[in-house]
């Protein structure tokens, strides 16, 4: 089983972990680490809460303060029911609340919008690779305007032909 380990960035002690997630699942092989459906994977830090996704295509929300999973979150590929590979890279919407979650491993690839305050996923988009284009990258940089406002945090899709 595997878990998330926390530690304080400002002086790199430890403190805390999460247990519960996938861990490190093995190929056909039973050597090589499938990174596809192995977990903890993208995190992202949302007020008093860690949001991570996990390599059975959930997200599971971790109280910051107890190191407890408050909410686990299942993500249905839209396209195959059947299909449970990781949940990603993430971006989080400040002002209007929403998380946008990956799940690139997944063919084809996929994005959850979920609602970060009711936990509700709000839709998902499909990248068809049939239009010729790849998964948009979604390229993100933090600026901050003024000494004490919140970094903000601005995303592009840049789209690449094949």
């Amino acid at each position: 089983m595997g878990r998330s380990i926390f530690f304080d960035a400002s002086d790199d002690t430890y403190v805390g972990r999460v247990g519960g997630f996938r861990g490190v699942q093995c190929k056909a092989d039973g050597k090589t680490a499938d990174n596809s459906i192995s977990g903890p994977d993208g995190v992202v830090i949302i007020g008093g809460e860690v949001w991570a996704g996990d390599g059975d295509s959930t997200l599971k929300v971790i109280n910051i303060k107890t190191f407890d999973v408050t909410a686990t979150i299942k993500v249905t590929d839209p396209t195959d029911n059947t299909k449970t590979m990781r949940v990603d890279v993430m971006a989080y919407d400040a002002r209007d609340h929403i998380l946008a979650a990956a799940n690139n491993a997944n063919v084809p690839p996929f994005v959850t919008l979920v609602n970060t305050d009711t936990h509700q996923i709000l839709g998902q988009i499909v990248f068809d690779f049939r239009m010729g284009r790849r998964m948009p990258k979604i390229l993100a940089s933090s600026s901050r305007s003024g000494r004490h406002r919140p970094p903000v945090l601005r995303l592009r899709p840049e789209y690449r032909p094949e």
